[in-house]
């Protein structure tokens, strides 16, 4: 079994491929790396991928298109050691039979994670109360914050990482509210959560956290009329896609002292400008899209994806495998 690893050697590169999941990925064949530290050009993976059974990706591969399928004259599987596939897989791998992995479960768990984080510090008011401390010595009187247990959350779609939010809410007692089109009632029922509109999300929660993928649909979803809706202090949280949110009007209620917002993403993405209007706001938590996963975490990415190749080669059923309907719904 041949298997082609084509990340390039770049910082992140030990993370994901630790030494024990290095000795995993060796049992399970003849493998070969792309030894630069650059990542493959179109033309230069079409020559790796030629007597390749298994190819291993990560960030910064080339689209698997029709073109590189050309050269790809034994693969049978792709994993993806990172999350979602909609940008590096293609159609036409699907049609060619070739089956596709991801670490998609294990970056939507960290995900959920950091999103829990983003909650309890914010209602926490975590960051307000640790600078005060630092500059003054101690906080104000009287102050204000507020629990995350009881609380009413609403969680606008329902993938992985929202199934994984709603476990990690359950300690807290949430009320929880989930918006999505594709999620039935017999699901929400055995999630523990109701299904509710986006108006009744919006009017009615005073958590409102956004999961949904980003693709044409999608766009511009949470706008100023939902924004308004939401109850005075309420806390809007997005670690999913800024196309998702309009953000100028995420600013103008925070400006108004309507709502609250906890960011980890952003229209400008890879770096906040300082006309931001949202860097007006000390009480604003915003992160620079780290909400997951954590850099410990990536290992356990890889770990699905090589397990889920062992499996295979076992004849087993996969549990990370990425349908071809699943693809095409996961943000691009």
């Amino acid at each position: 079994m041949n298997i082609f690893v084509s990340q390039h050697r770049s910082d992140s590169w030990a993370d994901f491929l630790t030494e024990e999941n290095l000795k995993l990925l060796h049992s399970l064949g003849n493998v070969t790396f792309n030894e630069s530290d650059k990542p493959l050009t179109e033309d230069q993976l079409c020559e790796a991928i030629r007597g390749q059974d298994i190819l291993i990706t990560c960030w910064g591969v080339p689209k698997i298109n029709a073109r590189v399928l050309e050269h790809a004259d034994r693969l049978k599987m792709i994993g993806h050691l990172a999350g979602s596939v909609a940008t590096l897989v293609t159609d036409d791998v699907y049609e060619k039979g070739i089956r596709v992995v991801c670490g998609n479960d294990a970056f939507a768990e960290s995900v959920a994670e950091g999103t829990m984080a983003y909650i309890l510090a914010a209602q926490r008011r975590i960051t307000k109360f640790d600078r005060e401390v630092h500059e003054e010595g101690w906080s104000a009187w009287p102050f204000v914050n507020y629990s995350l247990l009881r609380r009413k959350v609403g969680i606008i779609g329902f993938g992985a990482v929202s199934k994984n939010l709603v476990r990690m809410l359950k300690p807290f007692m949430a009320d929880i509210m989930v918006y999505s089109s594709h999620m039935t009632e017999e699901e929400a029922a055995a999630f523990g959560v109701t299904k509710a509109s986006l108006e009744e999300i919006f009017s009615t929660c005073s958590i409102v956290t956004i999961h949904t993928a980003q693709h044409p649909k999608t766009n511009g979803m949470i706008g100023r009329e939902l924004l308004a809706l939401m109850p005075q202090d309420a806390l809007l949280v997005n670690t999913s896609r800024p196309a998702v949110l309009d953000e100028d009007a995420l600013y103008e209620e925070c400006k108004k002292g309507h709502i609250r917002a906890a960011l980890d993403v952003y229209k400008h993405e890879g770096t906040v400008p300082l006309q931001c209007g949202l860097r007006e706001f000390p009480e604003a938590l915003l992160m620079p899209h780290h909400a997951g996963p954590t850099i410990d975490y990536r290992r356990y990415a890889a770990r699905y994806v090589l397990e889920d190749l062992q499996r295979s080669l076992r004849g087993e059923p996969l549990e990370h495998e990425i349908s071809q309907t699943r693809m095409n719904t996961m943000t691009r």
